[in-house]
């Protein structure tokens, strides 16, 4: 399955309609840790499909997808995200940030494999909602998409 129609997928249920009834949400989805060990440039070309994914699935609803330069500047001074590992980390990021939701994530290689493979937790309570993975035999196959939405 391609990867974008299975991040859609993952924000389409995971981030439900009735919390955004009020106010528009934010959310963060952080720099892909890059464990498959791809160029600096794949991961961030990778990272930016799942922000499109979730721009795209999230179109319609009151969510607002926060832009890279957006999460760098709401950093604390200092604030080196290739250390945060665990949920407990990844939610105190997005309560600092101020985003609702917070999307974090790896790239794996497994076997001849690339798998990328998503979380997502609501900042203030700290609740998982979930996950999802994405793979591909190759990294083109696992970045193609359809960009016509």
């Amino acid at each position: 399955m391609k990867i974008v129609l299975r991040i859609s997928l993952l924000f389409l249920i995971l981030i439900p309609a009735s919390l955004s009834a009020f106010d528009e949400m934010r959310v963060a989805v952080l720099e892909l840790r890059n464990e498959a060990g791809l160029t600096s440039q794949e991961a961030r070309l990778l990272t930016d499909k799942v922000r499109n994914a979730a721009s795209r699935s999230l179109a319609r609803r009151d969510f607002i997808i926060m832009t890279r330069e957006n999460i760098k500047d709401l950093l604390p001074p200092g604030t080196d995200l290739s250390k945060c590992t665990t949920a407990k980390c990844e939610v105190e990021i997005g309560r600092n940030i101020q985003a609702d939701y917070i999307v974090t994530g790896e790239i794996i290689r497994y076997d001849d494999d690339y798998l990328i493979n998503l979380k997502v937790h609501h900042s203030e309570s700290g609740a998982f909602l979930g996950s999802q993975s994405a793979e591909g035999a190759n990294k083109k196959a696992l970045s193609a998409h359809d960009d016509r939405g």
